[in-house]
């Protein structure tokens, strides 16, 4: 980002009076003055968002504990399923997951 206003004369500018001359740079440092203020209320809309997600982050921590607790079920089932194949001396059955869930249902 650059403060200094760019210099875009034209022919026209180049043969225009003192007072168009001054009235041309108004012009350019007001465009620059309106670049930086945009490029600033652009960065506090993005501050303000990663707040707005900064402010929610117990609700995301809840829902990812909740998905995690789901698949520590799952893994204590399958650790369980493996040491009992290993106890009996079974061999592990080939089927979906459909299956096995009915087999343990019943």
């Amino acid at each position: 980002m650059t403060d200094m206003p760019q210099n875009t004369s034209t022919p026209a500018a180049e043969t225009a009076t003192p007072a168009e001359a001054r009235l041309e740079q108004i012009l350019l440092e007001a465009e620059a003055s309106l670049r930086s203020l945009r490029e600033e209320l652009e960065e506090q809309r993005r501050f303000a968002q990663q707040h707005q997600q900064i402010d929610r982050l117990p609700e995301h921590l809840a829902q990812t504990s909740h998905k995690w607790a789901g698949v520590k079920i799952f893994l204590d089932d399958l650790v369980s399923d493996f040491r009992r194949l290993r106890d009996t001396g079974e061999q592990p059955q080939t089927g979906s997951a459909d299956d096995a869930a009915q087999d343990r249902s019943q």
